[in-house]
């Protein structure tokens, strides 16, 4: 998977790389000896997939539940919608079990005419521990709705992990 790299003023003047897909931790945050954490927001439609994933396999909920719109609708496997972000954080807790995650196809987004809303599909597979300790492998085919918010970053307003199966 890709990494994303984001150049970010840090401090007064210094810059700093960062590759993470997740959450970058910093010793130092403007000037203390504080540990800040800054996440990384999705800048194109594709992007809220690669985060996803990335989150996933840090089993950071936190980065997890951050890249969905405080209104959004997550489908779990049973075909039923939550919304919300405490109800989408219940919904993701199981995947933060997964020993693998992956997209196993490049995701491709399609955008609107004005370019602030996009359906984002793509191909993922898993593997998880079942009740007996032996590896199950799970796939699926996503399908998502995101949108370009205020500051030109995106979130998710719809997500089926299942939806295009």
């Amino acid at each position: 998977m890709p990494f994303l790299t984001r150049r970010v003023a840090v401090g007064t003047g210094r810059l700093m790389t960062l590759t993470s897909l997740s959450t970058v931790r910093l010793v130092s945050c403007m000037g203390s000896s504080a540990t800040c954490l800054i996440p990384m927001p999705a800048y194109t439609p594709e992007e809220c997939d690669l985060l996803i994933a990335a989150a996933v396999k840090a089993k950071d909920l936190d980065a997890a539940v951050a890249l969905y719109e405080a209104n959004a609708v997550f489908v779990i496997g049973t075909g039923e919608s939550v919304t919300g972000h405490a109800a989408i954080r219940e919904a993701l807790i199981p995947f933060m079990g997964l020993e693998t995650f992956d997209f196993t196809t490049e995701t491709k987004a399609f955008l609107n005419a004005e370019q602030d809303i996009a359906l984002v599909r793509g191909t993922w597979a898993a593997t998880a521990k079942g009740p007996d300790g032996k590896l199950i492998e799970m796939s699926g085919k996503n399908v998502e709705v995101v949108r370009r918010q205020a500051d030109g970053t995106w979130l998710y307003m719809i997500d089926h992990p299942q939806g295009a199966d």
